[in-house]
């Protein structure tokens, strides 16, 4: 995989576009990753791997793009686990609810 700075990626595009082509470029700015090119059969590859069923016949039935096919799937991932983060935590409220204090089962009259 190569690493290029933004600069060197702008002033050097065809050359970025051909290592693209071998291996993913990793475009960094200020030290820190700030993008990546992929060739297109790479991007097509990873599509068909992570996409779902009905992105994936959207895509080859060319109703949407590889980008947008890429972001709605992201998008569905995030809800999914934003579902799941919620239920788990409704579940956690609900066996609060309860669960009868000891205290209060413990309370008799000593005589």
């Amino acid at each position: 995989m190569t690493t290029m700075t933004v600069q060197e990626a702008k002033h050097a595009f065809g050359k970025m576009m051909d290592a693209a082509q071998r291996a993913p470029v990793i475009i960094t700015r200020d030290g820190q990753n700030f993008g990546a090119v992929f060739a297109m059969a790479d991007l097509l590859a990873m599509a068909q791997a992570f996409l779902s069923p009905p992105l994936r016949d959207s895509l080859r039935a060319g109703r949407i793009t590889i980008s947008e096919a890429l972001l709605r799937e992201a998008e569905l991932a995030m809800q999914a686990e934003r579902l799941r983060v919620e239920k788990a935590e409704a579940r956690k409220r609900e066996q609060a609810r309860s669960v009868i204090p000891l205290h209060s089962a413990s309370r008799r009259s000593v005589i």
